[in-house]
């Protein structure tokens, strides 16, 4: 087994390194004292980092090559993989998270959009009417379900731990 797996929080580049960065990145932040705009981007950066994890260690990728700037969120893989890690977040929920609208079936109203359209938008089209938007709308639903999905990364730790050998 590739040393990327290696259960050591201590072993940088490992994926348990790069999982549990993700909060350390937060904390770092200090998430709860931003905007809910910022807020929301940065959770969707931590959400990025988790699914490509996943889907990293589910398909027997190094770490390395599970994050690089050209890897893609795959939904419809995302929702194959997660549960085999043991992650108890509802797979038909990913979709708020990581839909994105040129492959993947439309969110269902009364939300419409997924925290990848509004990203994505929110990037391309950078302004304070969009920033006001993203703010109105992130703490009611957005930013509470990937707060959700965040905490799963524990069960994919427990997963690294359960299946590590060296």
């Amino acid at each position: 087994m590739h040393w990327s797996y290696s259960p050591d929080p201590n072993c940088k580049g490992s994926y348990r390194r790069r999982i549990e960065d993700i909060h350390r990145a937060l904390d770092a932040v200090q998430i709860a004292r931003l905007p809910p705009a910022v807020q929301f981007v940065a959770y969707f950066f931590g959400c990025e980092k988790l699914a490509n994890g996943i889907v990293g260690i589910a398909k027997n990728r190094k770490a390395e090559d599970a994050y690089t700037r050209h890897t893609k969120i795959n939904l419809s893989c995302l929702k194959e993989v997660t549960p085999r890690l043991g992650v108890t977040f509802p797979v038909d929920e990913l979709q708020y998270i990581f839909a994105d609208k040129k492959s993947d079936p439309p969110v269902p109203p009364p939300i419409g959009t997924s925290a990848r359209m509004i990203r994505n938008d929110l990037s391309h089209d950078f302004g304070p009417f969009k920033v006001s938007e993203v703010g109105k709308i992130a703490n009611t639903f957005f930013n509470p379900k990937m707060i959700q999905f965040l905490a799963c990364s524990k069960q994919v730790v427990k997963y690294l731990e359960r299946t590590w050998v060296p």
